[in-house]
């Protein structure tokens, strides 16, 4: 069972390492978005996020 928990946990893993990519890589598209959807400091909030 332990070993289905591990495999679990990486995969979780993977997915907040591929959004933390995807803010990394693609600040700008983001910071578009979140300024539509009318959030101060865009920019710096996709950043510190």
């Amino acid at each position: 069972m332990s070993i289905l928990l591990l495999i679990g946990r990486i995969l979780w893993t993977a997915i907040f390492a591929g959004a933390a990519m995807g803010h990394l890589t693609q600040t700008g598209a983001m910071a578009g978005y979140a300024a539509s959807k009318n959030v101060p400091k865009a920019k710096f909030m996709v950043q510190a996020v």
